[in-house]
């Protein structure tokens, strides 16, 4: 089990997360017992693709949830303003440097399957449809194997 900053490569990375070897735990298991609560009033599940295909409607949703008002079209764009990937990463790259490069790629979303080699396409691919077969949620990142979008 990996614990703690090590210096890894991507591909030994890709093998630990893939194995479920990293800190906190295997992702599948961490996104399914949100899944089942999704219906629970405290719970909002969004996804960086639906952020990334209609913010404004996102936004919307986010707001509604946390009890707002409907927010008229300035405060969404101002939104939009400060979740902007480039935005973010900027903020955060004056607070820590290092942090931001380690945790901030590029914003596009399934960018980081890039890195995978044939192999541990095979192999993801595969754990994904064993993990998530029961799920009725449709993984748009898996569904579609390159949006290119960023936000």
């Amino acid at each position: 089990m990996l614990t703690g900053p090590v210096d890894l490569t991507l591909e030994q990375f890709i093998e630990l997360w893939l194995g479920g070897n990293i800190d906190y735990g295997d992702w599948f298991e961490f996104v399914k017992p949100y899944w089942e609560q999704r219906h629970n009033p405290n719970i909002l599940f969004i996804t960086y693709e639906g952020i990334l295909s209609t913010p404004d409607a996102v936004i919307q949703e986010i707001a509604a949830f946390l009890g707002y008002n409907r927010l008229d079209g300035t405060e969404v764009e101002e939104i939009k303003t400060k979740i902007n990937f480039n935005n973010m990463k900027a903020a955060l790259i004056s607070k820590n440097a290092t942090a931001a490069g380690l945790v901030m790629n590029k914003g596009i979303s399934g960018e980081g399957r890039k890195g995978f080699t044939e192999r541990q396409n095979r192999v993801f691919n595969q754990r994904f449809k064993n993990q998530m077969k029961d799920m009725d949620f449709n993984f748009y990142h898996y569904n579609k194997e390159e949006n290119g979008k960023s936000l």
